[in-house]
């Protein structure tokens, strides 16, 4: 899925578009970003939205 980030909490992310794995799980749409090195750690970043 692409799509643009609006805001992030990695600046840098900001306005960009981007291409995340999607999937929905309990009628919750779940994107995940690729795993990146953040203060000498990997992270992953996950984005949720329930639909109303």
């Amino acid at each position: 899925m692409r799509h643009r980030i609006d805001a992030s909490a990695f600046p840098n992310w900001t306005g960009k578009i981007e291409t995340q794995a999607y999937r929905f799980v309990d009628g919750v749409l779940e994107l995940r970003a690729p795993p990146e090195r953040f203060a000498g750690r990997e992270v992953l970043a996950v984005a949720t939205s329930r639909a109303r």
